[in-house]
């Protein structure tokens, strides 16, 4: 995907979506970049890759901050930067910018796995910020691009740190709290909160679940009752209805599609 052509001006970007085996072309949208809303680190001379210039901030400026929310911040930094908003510059540079939120666990590495949750919860079917998909980059939406100058407002007093932070040498102990938390601002749980869950889809689910429609089935019911056990030894009643619901809308799922290939 090549980038597309910026400035300090007016951009008109036409992008494609893919929704139902059917391309969708949106509407030139407009956006206007402009020096109060650069990113920390705008001033930076402009290299090829995230890796080279995004430089970590420090993590008591967005430890309060949602993963959506630096999702959102992430691709406002690469439109600034003139980089292609790919998948893959999307989990490096929120990695590089916020390690603390991005880092897989116990290791210095990007987790894709958390922030492709993000951008899932970022779409359509979730908060609205953003349109798009990994094979096609992603874009934000006018709700999205409010949420943008929200967040840069919140960080605009953080300065770069001179190093990443270094994980917790217990990386390989099991968050169980930060479990829930990710389960509590995933777009189900959204649902299950206006409706009881009655309306909520298995696309849903499997963004909760942080698994995928071909994830083994076996593994998705583990991970359901590994995360009930800790919602039971946290005395967590609510959140333990809300993996029932879960589990409901998986079964009904599996059942309706029994027999096809």
């Amino acid at each position: 995907m090549s980038s597309p052509s910026m400035g300090d001006g007016w951009m008109h970007w036409w992008f494609a979506v893919a929704n139902a085996g059917v391309s969708i072309e949106l509407c030139s949208i407009s956006l206007r970049s402009s020096r109060r809303q650069r990113s920390p680190g705008r001033h930076m001379p402009r290299k090829s890759s995230p890796e080279e210039i995004a430089t970590p901030l420090d993590p008591s400026a967005y430890d309060s901050l949602d993963l959506n929310r630096l999702v959102v911040f992430t691709l406002g930094w690469l439109r600034d930067h003139e980089l292609p908003p790919t998948f893959e510059n999307v989990v490096v540079t929120a990695f590089r910018l916020f390690p603390a939120k991005f880092s897989l666990r116990g290791f210095e590495y990007p987790d894709a796995n958390r922030t492709n949750r993000a951008l899932l919860q970022l779409g359509p079917n979730g908060r609205n910020w953003a349109l798009g998909s990994p094979k096609t980059g992603f874009v934000l939406t006018h709700n999205g691009e409010d949420r943008l100058a929200e967040t840069r407002d919140l960080l605009a007093t953080s300065e770069p740190t001179a190093r990443r932070p270094r994980p917790s040498r217990n990386g390989y102990t099991w968050d169980v709290a930060r479990d829930l938390e990710e389960l509590r601002s995933s777009a189900a749980y959204t649902q299950y909160q206006i409706d009881g869950g009655q309306s909520m889809t298995i696309d849903e689910v499997w963004q909760a679940l942080g698994a995928y429609p071909y994830t083994p089935r076996t593994a998705v019911k583990q991970r359901l009752t590994t995360l009930g056990q800790i919602a039971k030894a946290a005395g967590d009643q609510e959140m333990e209805r809300f993996i029932d619901r879960l589990r409901v809308v998986l079964t009904h799922h599996e059942a309706s599609h029994r027999g096809r290939p």
